[in-house]
């Protein structure tokens, strides 16, 4: 079973001591969503693997000792902030912020582009619709822009498709889901399931259980 312990952590920006919990390694893996969300038993670590500062909202998967003086300023000034409501850092909350900083920095689209799959869904888990659909496209932009740029690894290839596919499946784009789907058809790991989801590309947003992915 997967558990959690409280973990002392010193923010880089604003050096504000605070207590957050961090995910164990040895979680039971059951199964995949179709949008490949890991669903565990007992805790689910998703929501414990970004942390974010209560006073400035820094957020990222691990806290560094320092952080450059640019990205500071960014932290601090309004753009950061802009458009974010931060009265509660709720899970979804904290990867939105992580994304945007690592868009700063300059990080892969591949990351980042899942750090908002990862905030659709908790945006899905606190059964707030409007946020999920709201970060599928944010992941969905980035993940276009990074196949359509051609830079990413080929050991990347094959999962970029198959969730272009069914982000465009989830947000009812069916002719862009129909496309993607279709590329996956020699992949062995994929193309099971992009066949199976192409018998829903025409009907209201459906859930399937992906095994041993």
């Amino acid at each position: 079973m997967s558990t959690i312990y409280n973990r002392t952590m010193k923010c880089p920006v604003c050096s504000t001591y605070f207590e957050d919990f961090i995910p164990s390694s040895n979680s039971e893996f059951v199964y995949y969503e179709s949008d490949l969300r890991p669903c565990s038993l007992g805790i689910d670590p998703v929501p414990y693997q970004v942390h974010a500062c209560p006073i400035c909202q820094y957020s990222a998967y691990e806290f560094p000792d320092t952080i450059s003086q640019k990205l500071r300023e960014f932290i601090t000034s309004k753009r950061f902030l802009l458009g974010i409501d931060t009265s509660t850092l709720l899970p979804f909350t904290k990867y939105h912020l992580a994304a945007k900083i690592m868009e700063f920095t300059g990080e892969n689209l591949f990351d980042i582009g899942f750090a908002y799959l990862k905030a659709s869904w908790m945006a899905r888990k606190c059964n707030i619709p409007s946020a999920e659909n709201f970060y599928q496209v944010k992941a969905l932009i980035r993940f276009e822009e990074l196949y359509n740029s051609g830079t990413y690894l080929l050991t990347q290839k094959s999962v970029l498709i198959y969730i272009l596919g069914e982000l465009s499946r989830r947000l009812k784009y069916f002719d862009s889901a129909s496309y993607y789907f279709s590329l996956l058809q020699a992949d062995k790991t994929y193309s099971m399931y992009a066949q199976q989801l192409l018998l829903l590309v025409k009907k209201n947003n459906s859930e399937i259980t992906i095994l041993n992915i």
